[in-house]
């Protein structure tokens, strides 16, 4: 509930931002149900599936595997876009994979 009562102040204060008032906002049946797929599934499930997994394995493991995502997304930008890597990709992916990595050592080490 947080987050959705979150996500409506954002798109509120950045409406006057956005342009949208002046677009031509197609209302085809297509559109309406392509943008609701997107909500229901890209935030709706994402988040109440993020959230559940959360109380299974605990959230020091899901924050671990939720920072896995800006990797994934890359990898999967190169595969499915055919987007191109640059070394300023590999550096982030790297500096990720190490903080990722000294968190769960700490972790590890603190459990013993």
């Amino acid at each position: 509930m947080v987050i959705g009562v979150g996500m409506v102040i954002a798109g509120l204060v950045a409406l006057p931002f956005a342009g949208v008032l002046q677009a031509d906002i197609p209302t085809s049946l297509d559109f309406l149900l392509a943008f609701a797929g997107i909500i229901l599934i890209g935030t709706v499930f994402a988040y109440t599936a993020f959230l559940k997994g959360a109380s299974l394995i605990g959230p020091v493991k899901s924050s671990l595997l939720a920072s896995i995502e800006p990797i994934s997304a890359v990898f999967f930008a190169f595969l499915i876009m055919n987007e191109q890597f640059y070394p300023i990709d590999f550096l982030g992916m790297t500096m990720i994979l190490i903080a990722v990595t000294l968190i769960s050592l700490k972790d590890l080490l603190l459990e013993k």
